[in-house]
């Protein structure tokens, strides 16, 4: 599992949903994963929601193992009335008209501050101008949720309201925070943000807090949703949501600005298009993160062609049956009245489809698309949304994917049940379902927000006794209306319910029904989440759309995938009574063959290496990514540094090979040395005026460089803890070296120790670089596991965060050959000197393995004799040979003391020939290593070489270590990114 570096501050995370059940409950588990994760959450809630969640629901005590998540809660703005989906625009304008004060004033002053909001893509308008002007990444959720940085805050809003016929939006509240805890278990930090209304809901009939208590990063965080205490939010949606993105944005903004550390990033519910204005106006990243199904947001998304082709609105009189042929994708099967029920309206300036159009379409400005759906559901369609947003991520279904991730981790029992219910479950309907046959039961229930007519409820009721089929049924006291929109009485009846059939209750444990034995069917409202809580348990469907995306469910359930019936548009107990007799007994086993399909493939989806598990990876990793920024520094102990970066531009074709990768750019600066300096052999100054000079540039560099440069890595020079004086027995071994005590010569450590005066300004400079590298937070070495095992294991005593990555020149090969970039004999050249190639024609006519290779380097230089010496010895060895010699060779042995004593003392690759230059000797040695001692010497290098290829190739040490890097710098970035 993936965690946060144990250096770094735990990233901090908002998370916000539009206040209503699914988005909050998406929103949830997203902050519970990243709390898993080790990031601080945050999550925002409408105070109507929240006091719902509190009371119906273990969300408390469930988040409370996770020591940074809090909750935070805002008034929607509504009196108090039920928030359904009839006063859906009621509840949207006022959300959005309240909120974003309260939001910017949280975000300002919450503690640790925020490095990222992930935003429900509804509140877009509220948390995107927040975020904007606090500078803080959003993504957008399509329900708010700020992620990675120290919280993730889900901005849901809602009123405190204890009774439960005041409820909000619950397929939101349940996705964000089963997104929420999905986030969390990845380590993330996360601050959930409620509105104050649904937080306490939330709070009361859940263990949300206890449940996310034990991912320490995770919060929750409240604001109101600023509607009035007995404002009826159920059933009213839109003046839910017009309430927040009115109010919200502010509150949002100047939570954002004044959270410490800032927020990075924001995962947004799609209902609300406030945050995309406030995570432009303070530059956070933004994933917008829509709870409804990728056909359903495509659909809307579409709606512009369908008005610009007259094919809408769609009016009373016209044939509801006609075929839409403006959505790419559905134009054999889309009706008109399978499209959204707020395209049904004679008025193209109707509220509810001007706003659902212009939060859909600035999807685009989002970073990318979350959608918690999985690719075998519904590939073709998001073929077509990734033309407008190609980086969508398919992570669903989420409430499968959170429970995969528990089991992996052994957090939970196999059968892990959480609740996010803003309303009282009541369990003793499974005891109930525990008597009854398997299979046999048809499960009832229309969702959080559905209301019908008592007219409508005794049809069903009527149909459903008719059919002689056991059922359970889910009526909630606040779903039956009159005409005028009041609530009315259950009939007494349907509370007692026929015993010897039947069981009725206020609200159940869906996912935990659905999952039992005895159920064989679902009478469904086709609200998402609904449905692929079906899918995923292999229940088929009959389809009574309500409202928004319902419609468009219901029509891929019954006409594309074929999991069950479509009986939307009709009320009538006759065709109640068919179709559950279809679904039960006449074409049960046709369903049942199709849903348990569906649901090996939803299963395959959320498991280790399936899509949906491999995206929610990929989300993570790309948010990381997206924070990243690295600056290389090697030393230019060659040329200046100008001209040191002109020569690779002029010898090498680094600028063409490196403007392929988008992130990637040179920046030079001076050595503030005189050009016509003759640095070559004056090293140390070379480094001492870098040293004093570069520091004030470097640092004005990397203020103002964006995004901010988190590292900065040096050439490592290894330095011994004593120098060696002259006198001293060359030949003796060194002990205070571990694991080089029984070779390690004095004349093999590197040059700068042969100095008698512990003062030397070399050596001392070396001891100190060398010891302030534990203020780092890792040590990369370009070296492989089996080459140095032994001492690598000595270095992690000290620095544990050590990664070998070599030998880079054939790993980087390696992955060029992987991806296919390049042709397998990729050749890249970094060099500072133009390249002879003729001697790579010379070779080509020289016999197999006869050639001596002599070179000493870019900086080795020598004296005239002792380059005599070379050459004789060379020469009167008869062997073949190819011969660099540089016009301006230079000294320097740092480390190539050390590196010749392993090569022929330890790795047993060839002979050291140090402190030596004598014709004699080097003839012998020629022929020793081309002729006498060959076969030794090869059968040790091959063997070498097996072992650097697999330690580069896939699966590696090197590649696995590669990796490694890159994600705990990433995850040390964003924690560092706090303190900026």
């Amino acid at each position: 599992m993936e965690q946060n570096s144990p250096n770094s501050a735990p990233l901090h995370v908002t998370i916000f949903p539009f206040p209503a059940q699914g988005h909050v409950n998406s929103m949830l588990k997203l902050a519970e994963l990243l709390g898993l994760l080790g990031l601080k959450v945050a999550f925002l809630n409408s105070q109507y929601n929240h006091e719902r969640l509190v009371q119906f629901t273990d969300i408390q005590a469930r988040f409370a193992e996770y020591p940074g998540f809090r909750f935070r809660t805002i008034l929607d703005g509504l009196p108090d009335h039920p928030r359904s989906g009839d006063r859906f625009m009621e509840m949207s304008e006022s959300v959005k008209l309240i909120a974003k004060p309260i939001f910017k004033d949280m975000l300002i002053t919450i503690s640790p501050p925020l490095n990222c909001i992930i935003g429900d893509g509804i509140m877009g308008p509220v948390i995107d101008v927040v975020a904007n002007e606090l500078q803080i990444p959003i993504i957008h959720f399509r329900i708010l949720l700020v992620l990675l940085a120290s919280r993730l805050i889900s901005l849901y809003l809602g009123n405190l309201l204890s009774t439960v016929e005041k409820i909000t939006a619950q397929g939101h509240v349940n996705s964000m925070l089963k997104l929420a805890e999905l986030l969390s278990l990845a380590g993330l930090r996360v601050s959930f943000l409620n509105t104050e209304h649904i937080h306490e809901l939330l709070t009361h009939s859940t263990d949300v807090q206890a449940r996310f208590t034990k991912y320490p990063g995770f919060q929750f965080m409240t604001i109101p949703d600023c509607l009035p205490v007995d404002y009826p939010r159920t059933g009213n949606i839109m003046e839910v949501i017009t309430s927040l993105e009115v109010n919200s944005k502010p509150i949002f903004k100047r939570l954002l600005i004044e959270t410490r550390p800032p927020v990075n990033f924001i995962i947004g519910d799609g209902i609300l298009g406030s945050p995309l204005d406030v995570a432009a106006e303070l530059g956070i990243p933004i994933f917008w993160f829509r709870t409804i199904s990728a056909c359903c947001f495509w659909s809307y998304f579409c709606i512009p062609d369908m008005i610009e082709s007259c094919e809408l609105p769609i009016k009373g009189e016209e044939d509801m049956d006609r075929l839409i042929t403006k959505v790419p994708g559905m134009e054999k099967f889309l009706r008109c009245r399978d499209l959204p029920s707020f395209c049904r309206v004679s008025d193209l300036t109707d509220p509810h489809l001007v706003m659902v159009v212009n939060e859909t379409r600035q999807s685009p400005r989002a970073q990318a698309l979350i959608l918690n759906t999985f690719e075998d559901l519904e590939a073709p369609i998001l073929s077509q949304i990734r033309k407008h947003c190609p980086k969508t991520y398919t992570i669903g279904p989420l409430h499968e994917l959170l429970k995969t991730k528990l089991r992996s981790i052994k957090t939970q029992e196999s059968s892990y049940q959480s609740s996010n219910s803003l309303w009282e479950v009541d369990r003793s309907c499974i005891t109930w379902l525990d008597t009854q046959p398997s299979q046999s039961v048809l499960y009832i229930s229309f969702g959080s927000i559905t209301v019908m007519t008592r007219e409508q409820l005794m049809e069903f009721w009527h149909g459903i006794v008719n059919s002689k089929k056991r059922f359970l049924w889910v009526i909630r006291p606040d779903s039956v209306t009159n005409k005028d929109g009041d609530v009315e009485k259950i009939p007494e009846e349907l509370q007692e319910g026929p015993k010897e059939r039947g069981y009725v209750v206020k609200w159940a444990p869906q996912e935990e029904v659905l999952a039992h034995k005895a159920v064989g069917g679902f009478l469904t409202h086709n609200g998402w989440n609904s449905t692929l809580e079906s899918i995923v348990a292999g229940v088929p469907m009959i389809c009574w759309p309500y409202f928004a995306d319902q419609q468009m469910n219901s029509r891929y359930v019954s006409e594309v995938w074929k999991l069950g019936l479509d009986m939307k548009d009709v009320c009538d107990r006759r065709v109640v009574e068919k179709m559950v007799n279809d679904l039960m007994v006449d074409r049960r086993e046709e369903f049942v063959r199709s849903t348990a399909r569906m649901a090996e493939l939803a299963t395959k989806g959320v498991s280790e290496g399936g899509s949906s598990s491999c995206n929610l990876n990929r989300l993570i990793e790309d948010i990381r990514f997206s924070l990243s920024f690295h600056l290389n520094i090697p030393i230019p102990i060659d040329h200046p540094s100008q001209p040191f970066h002109e020569r690779l531009t002029h010898f090498a074709d680094v600028e063409a090979r490196f403007a392929k990768y988008p992130g990637f750019r040179f920046i030079t600066i001076p050595d503030c040395l005189p050009k016509d300096y003759q640095q070559k052999r004056n090293k140390l100054e070379v480094i001492k005026s870098l040293e004093v000079k570069s520091k004030p540039i470097l640092k004005r560099l990397l203020i103002e460089t964006r995004p901010p440069s988190y590292f900065c890595i040096p050439d490592v020079i290894e330095a011994c803890e004593l120098p060696i004086k002259v006198e001293e027995d060359i030949d003796r071994l060194i002990t205070k070296l571990p694991g080089m005590e029984k070779f390690l010569r004095c004349r093999d450590l590197p040059s700068f120790c042969r100095v008698s005066d512990t003062t030397d300004p070399y050596l001392l400079m070396m001891v100190n670089e060398a010891t302030q590298s534990p203020r780092a937070q890792a040590l990369i070495l370009n070296t492989f596991e089996d080459l140095e095992a032994p001492i690598l294991s000595q270095i992690r005593n000290n620095r544990p965060k050590t990664y070998t990555i070599g030998p880079l020149h054939e790993l980087l090969k390696t992955k060029h050959r992987s991806i296919k970039t390049q042709e397998s004999s990729y050749q890249s050249p970094n060099s500072l000197w133009e390249v002879d190639r003729s001697c790579i024609t010379w070779l080509d006519t020289q016999p197999f393995q006869s050639v001596l290779y002599i070179s000493f380097g870019i900086i080795t230089v020598m004296t005239r004799e002792q380059l005599m010496e070379f050459r004789h010895g060379i020469v009167n060895s008869k062997k073949r040979f190819l011969w660099v010699i540089r016009p301006d060779s230079v000294t320097n042995k740092d480390d190539q003391q050390v590196n010749s004593r392993y090569v022929s003392e330890v790795w047993k690759l060839g002979l050291d020939m140090k402190d030596v230059c004598d014709r004699g000797v080097v003839e012998k040695m020629a022929n020793n290593l081309m002729v006498d001692r060959r076969e030794e010497f090869v059968r040790s290098t091959a063997r070498m070489a097996e072992l650097a290829r697999k330690a580069v190739s896939e699966g590696g040490s090197l590649s696995c270590n590669l990796n490694r890097l890159i994600e705990d710098r990433r995850l040390m970035n964003s924690g560092q990114a706090h303190d900026n």
